[in-house]
């Protein structure tokens, strides 16, 4: 990620706390978000938005990166077409 004006990120796993530590304010996905308020309490003051999202599920994915602009506003494009691509990229070799 090249530009970090915006300061923002989905993430998923153990980056989060890493980029909270930078400054982000954090969108975190997790097929099972309950575990994702523990990192909340961890980010140092910065904004941690728990989102449950499946990679398997192009649904999913939308719900999550809405969800995500929505609480945080605009995050970096190539951010998200980053998710995306991975998220796409994982449910097609699960088929």
């Amino acid at each position: 990620m090249n530009d970090t004006k915006s300061r923002t990120a989905l993430v998923t796993g153990a980056t989060a706390l890493a980029l909270a530590r930078a400054g982000f304010d954090l969108a975190v996905a997790d097929l099972d978000a309950s575990w994702l308020a523990d990192v909340a309490a961890e980010a140092q003051g910065r904004k941690v938005v728990p989102i449950a999202l499946e990679l398997r599920s192009e649904g999913s994915i939308e719900k999550a990166v809405t969800q995500a602009a929505e609480a945080l506003g605009a995050m970096a494009s190539p951010a998200l077409r980053a998710v995306r691509f991975t998220a796409f990229r994982k449910a097609a070799s699960s088929r």
